[in-house]
């Protein structure tokens, strides 16, 4: 008798949990149906709250995806992010066909500006993440804790913790950011401070004189003179070589025998004749300018030469310049008067 007791109140407590369960289904679809009409209509603001009482009575793969629509025609990419998220979960677990579909949501909603904290696990009580001075909501923290932003390039994060130094980033923009958080330090006493350092022995050698820096002046100047008189000799090359080719070949046409001469064209005879005063003139001006060239070039060789043994000759300065004057010691001695003269002259 006692166990077909058991037995019924057994049968009793299933078809009770059954018919919960059945309850809890049905008022899950009534408000799933309701929020889905208004999402059609566009009021996607009435239409939140519908799909939040559909999951409170039972969570569902359709109530969360569209959730997370709505958040995102509203702006709210953060609660869009965490609805899609939800239902991405629960159609994995459930191999459901409408992962795909739900994952190219997430992926477009990962487009817009945002961006990705890694964060140390377990996570320290009271640990706050502030991103660009805003507090971002504890509900979100994660592992990965995805945090929209504004179009800004580079964003500030500042995490703190109790216990934990306060860790301050920068940030940019879809950027992935491990984030390491290390204990306080402890107070100690401050540590002796070390004895002053001796000071640096004196160099017997000093910086440069003034024959050195002589040497420098005049080499530097020998170089600029030897450079233009190199410049102006290599550009009369230049132009000797071109006009010598071209009064070359007028002397050819006029070496021709007469009345087989081809070149004897007047135009042609007037090219000629320009080609070979041309020359004439780069010719005239080489031997103007040869003085010209020659006393640069020879002029910066010697200023180099002699900038550099300047240089190399110059004496070394001292630290401390000996004492200068003259120096007078009596000199008093069995059988000797007298002064010794010293010093410097």
């Amino acid at each position: 008798m006692r166990h077909r007791i058991v037995i019924a109140c057994a049968a009793a407590a299933l078809l009770l949990g059954a018919n919960d369960a059945r309850a809890d289904g049905e008022t899950a679809r009534k408000h799933f149906d309701a929020g889905r009409k208004l999402r059609d209509q566009g009021d996607c603001v009435r239409a939140l709250a519908e799909f939040d009482k559909s999951l409170a009575a039972e969570p569902s793969i359709g109530a969360y995806y569209n959730l997370g629509y709505c958040h995102e025609q509203l702006s709210h990419r953060q609660e869009a992010h965490e609805a899609y998220r939800s239902a991405q979960q629960l159609a994995s677990a459930k191999s459901d066909d409408r992962l795909r579909e739900i994952s190219g949501a997430l992926a477009a909603l990962l487009e817009t500006p945002h961006i990705r904290l890694v964060l140390p696990q377990p996570l320290p009580p009271g640990t706050e993440i502030r991103v660009d001075d805003q507090l971002v909501p504890t509900t979100i923290y994660s592992a990965e804790t995805v945090v929209f932003t504004t179009g800004a390039k580079t964003h500030t994060v500042l995490v703190t913790a109790p216990g934990y130094e306060a860790r301050r980033e920068h940030v940019g923009t879809k950027q992935v950011k491990p984030i390491e958080l290390r204990p306080a330090a402890t107070s100690e006493p401050p540590a002796p401070a070390a004895p002053p350092a001796a000071p640096p022995p004196k160099s017997e050698g000093g910086g440069l004189t003034w024959q050195h820096w002589t040497g420098l002046g005049v080499g530097a100047i020998g170089v600029g003179l030897f450079t233009v008189g190199s410049a102006m000799f290599i550009s009369y090359r230049i132009k000797e070589a071109t006009y010598y080719e071209r009064h070359d070949q007028a002397d050819a046409c006029e070496k021709l025998v007469p009345g087989t001469d081809p070149c004897k064209d007047p135009e042609l005879d007037a090219r000629r004749k320009t080609a070979k005063a041309e020359y004439n003139a780069v010719e005239q001006d080489g031997r103007d300018r040869a003085p010209i060239m020659a006393g640069t070039v020879i002029a910066g060789a010697l200023m180099i030469g002699g900038g550099i043994l300047l240089y190399l000759t110059a004496p070394k300065s001292t630290a401390a310049e000996p004492r200068r004057g003259l120096t007078v010691v009596p000199i008093l001695g069995a059988g000797l008067r007298g002064a010794a003269v010293g010093g410097t002259f």
